[in-house]
């Protein structure tokens, strides 16, 4: 179970996941053809919950626009290494030539 906050009363209901719906655009249009029976406040709660599925439509492009920027990044050009050289404080070590057989 989880608490379920419903728009225009702003009441709370503790209930479990079968008895919930998501919100749907078409359902602000059906307000509309309901009736003189519904509620002010079942009106204003569909005009609350069009309002912050807006919002939340709008949060969620953001991100994924952030996401597919950071994605598109190139990596840097490839450099070709002529020599290997040390990085930081690396001691060198030399041989001699005559100690090569």
């Amino acid at each position: 179970e989880f608490p379920v906050l419903f728009f225009g009363s702003k009441d709370y209901l503790w209930t479990h996941q079968a008895r919930v719906f998501p919100y749907m655009e078409g359902d602000v249009s059906s307000k509309d053809k309901m009736g003189k029976g519904v509620d002010g406040i079942y009106k204003k709660a569909l005009q609350e919950a069009a309002v912050r599925f807006e919002e939340l439509k709008a949060q969620k492009e953001l991100r994924q626009l952030q996401e597919d920027k950071k994605n598109d990044k190139k990596p840097p050009p490839y450099k070709h290494i002529k020599v290997n050289r040390p990085v930081g404080k690396v001691q060198i070590f030399t041989a001699d030539l005559s100690e090569i057989p």
